[in-house]
């Protein structure tokens, strides 16, 4: 795994940049080129900022994220509706690095295709048998371990005499 240097929040990371003497603007969550409506890159590291402090005031040394709602809080990335109640996608968050997130093999290589605020040593494919859907024997190869789910399927596929 990629050691990561320190990540320091910084005051502004954390401030949402609203003039308090005005109405909250609200101006709608459709991207446009005239004005800035949603910079979800500040949204990103406000979120971020206010979970590695919330860590940082706490006796923990690390968070492990199992639910979708604060896994997608803490590093940003989802891949749907669906995932909701799996058991199959969890992220870490310590104190001192970025947000390591184990996904399904094909959402890990979309993550560190379109994300770029992961680095690719922070995204990992992972499996954790599904809820039971997919038989331990199935979770890793002979070879020491699955890099991805094709290498799951491909396995399993070798193992059923199935070949492709």
């Amino acid at each position: 795994m990629q050691k990561t240097e320190p990540t320091i929040v910084k005051p502004e990371d954390i401030d949402p940049g609203f003039n308090w003497d005005r109405a909250i603007p609200a101006p709608g969550h459709m991207a446009v080129d005239f004005e800035e409506r949603v910079n979800f890159r500040r949204l990103h590291n406000y979120r971020l900022a206010r979970a590695k402090q919330a860590l940082a005031e706490s006796d923990l040394g690390a968070i492990m994220c199992l639910d979708a709602n604060n896994i997608r809080y803490i590093s940003s990335t989802v891949i749907g509706e669906w995932s909701r109640d799996k058991m199959s996608r969890y992220a870490l968050l310590t104190g001192t690095g970025d947000p390591h997130v184990w996904d399904f093999g094909s959402a890990a290589s979309h993550h560190r295709l379109h994300m770029p605020w992961l680095s690719a040593g922070c995204v990992h494919a992972g499996m954790l048998g599904l809820r039971g859907g997919c038989a331990a024997r199935c979770r890793a190869d002979e070879e020491g371990g699955a890099r991805d789910q094709g290498d799951h399927d491909r396995a399993w596929r070798r193992r059923h005499a199935l070949g492709r």
